[in-house]
């Protein structure tokens, strides 16, 4: 099996499906296969999916939506671009507090 290299910019998008889980507004979560469709083939096609996706595509809704300059600056990156973390951090730390949750004061150093 080939592997691509891993970016940031892949692990800043994980890191926006994860907040995107935890307010339980993952787009992937209504996708439906078939029982008789093989992993290998589930997995082909949500690459594919993904690959097509814009920031507005991640958070089509009220609570997603707090999430959307997050992922507009991470999809927007090049691949060997290093990412401006403070402004990403700013837009989550963001998010975080309109939901109502109050980081830790260390996330702030």
């Amino acid at each position: 099996m080939c592997f691509k290299p891993v970016t940031r910019k892949d692990d800043l998008i994980t890191l926006g499906y994860m907040m995107l889980f935890l307010i339980d507004e993952c787009p992937f979560n209504l996708i439906y296969f078939d029982e008789c469709v093989s992993n290998r083939v589930k997995l082909k096609e949500l690459k594919k999916m993904k690959k097509r996706m814009t920031a507005e595509d991640y958070c089509p809704n009220v609570r997603s939506k707090m999430l959307y300059h997050y992922f507009k600056d991470v999809l927007n990156l090049r691949f060997d671009e290093e990412p401006y973390y403070d402004k990403l951090k700013f837009h989550l730390i963001s998010s975080l507090m309109n939901l109502g949750k109050v980081p830790h004061e260390d996330i702030f150093h």
